[in-house]
């Protein structure tokens, strides 16, 4: 085990990182500013290492949803431009305040925080609304909120952004409409004299399906790491993205060899026709594992054979090792990715446990350590 107590780890492939990026840019074009988005653990992939690795891509800035992961960037010397993401309430601006952090301000009231705060100007970007329905100022409202966001004393607009995330065939039509209309908001702000250096609408799934708009800058999560944005198929161009999050792996700490007629309670195995090996991981529920949905069967990779797995309980997942003799304590053991020449992917594994990848991911952060390929 590691010195972090983690009974399983990730490998992170970087390369993959870079040319996931390189992508993007041929996409978006050389012009266009690049926010990288290392929320929630940069996506399961470790914020520390991901964002260094964006700092040496040259990306713009950092974007990330808690004050607790900002400062663990900053700790590792990432000098990086870094937005938090709007997670917090006015009081807790004073405190925000204190380190060199971009605040995001989806009210005016935490731009009244801010002004309040504040003993010299610090910039902020301002969240809109434009048609998603979960954070930010109303589109129709935004003008006038934004006009008296730029006048509160010690508050510079720094940015304004939206989000129109969509995962659906119905879904770009609407985001072209959208960001459209974000488009006109800017355009009537820099009408009224308001030049606002950072402007940003698209995220991973417009880009991937092509979508423009007339912003200077993207704030991109997903294709970073190789994940679709897409709960459908067929809707963007993913085939030049490599996934970033290449296995997970644990190790074999308990082998057992159960006799003809003895029972295997835990997977409900009882008076065994033929003596059975079985295996025992140490992951389990509370490591973000789920048990098998019903109708899928979940299997792992030992030795190169793929084997399934019987059951999953709070902190252990118990494999068949029938067919496997030669396992043995301390065996390295891949729930996704390569073995030989086998392979589980993510998407598989997800499967089994009625997830998608992304939330996959989201429940192994924290849970298991890093090791960059």
């Amino acid at each position: 085990m590691s010195d972090e107590g983690f009974p399983a780890w990730t490998e992170i492939d970087l390369s993959a990182l870079a040319t996931n990026y390189r992508t993007v840019q041929r996409l978006i074009g050389p012009d266009i500013k690049v926010i990288a988005s290392v929320k929630a653990d940069a996506y399961g992939c470790g914020v520390v290492d991901i964002s260094r690795a964006f700092q040496d891509l040259g990306a713009f800035a950092l974007a990330t949803g808690t004050a607790r992961e900002a400062m663990a960037i900053r700790a590792a010397g990432v000098g990086l431009p870094i937005l938090l993401f709007a997670t917090y309430l006015p009081e807790d601006v004073p405190d925000l305040l204190r380190h060199d952090f971009i605040l995001t301000v989806h009210d005016p009231t935490l731009a009244e925080a801010v002004s309040r705060a504040a003993s010299e100007p610090r910039p902020v970007y301002v969240k809109v609304d434009a048609g998603l329905g979960r954070l930010g100022i109303p589109l129709e409202e935004a003008a006038a909120a934004v006009e008296r966001i730029a006048s509160m004393p010690n508050v510079v607009v720094e940015g304004i952004y939206t989000h129109v995330p969509f995962g659906t065939r119905r879904g770009p039509g609407w985001a072209a409409e959208r960001l459209r209309a974000f488009d006109r908001l800017i355009a009537s702000l820099t009408d009224k004299g308001l030049q606002i250096p950072v402007t940003q609408a698209r995220a991973s799934s417009c880009v991937l399906a092509g979508l423009d708009d007339s912003c200077n800058a993207v704030c991109m999560g997903h294709a970073f790491y190789g994940l679709s944005p897409y709960d459908e198929d067929g809707i963007g161009d993913l085939s030049q993205l490599r996934p970033v999050v290449r296995s997970l792996k644990t190790r074999l700490i308990h082998v057992a060899h159960h006799g003809q007629g003895s029972d295997i309670g835990i997977a409900r195995l009882y008076g065994l026709r033929k003596g059975r090996l079985s295996g025992v991981l140490p992951l389990g529920l509370s490591s973000g594992v789920l048990r098998p949905v019903e109708g899928q069967t979940a299997h792992v990779l030992i030795r190169g054979h793929r084997v399934p797995v019987l059951a999953v309980s709070l902190e252990h997942m118990t494999i068949d090792l029938d067919g496997c003799d030669e396992a043995c304590m301390g065996d390295e053991v891949t729930l996704f990715g390569r073995d030989g020449d086998d392979e589980i992917t993510l998407r598989e594994a997800a499967a089994w446990q009625g997830r998608s990848p992304v939330e996959v991911l989201q429940m192994l952060a924290g849970r298991a350590r890093h090791e960059c390929v």
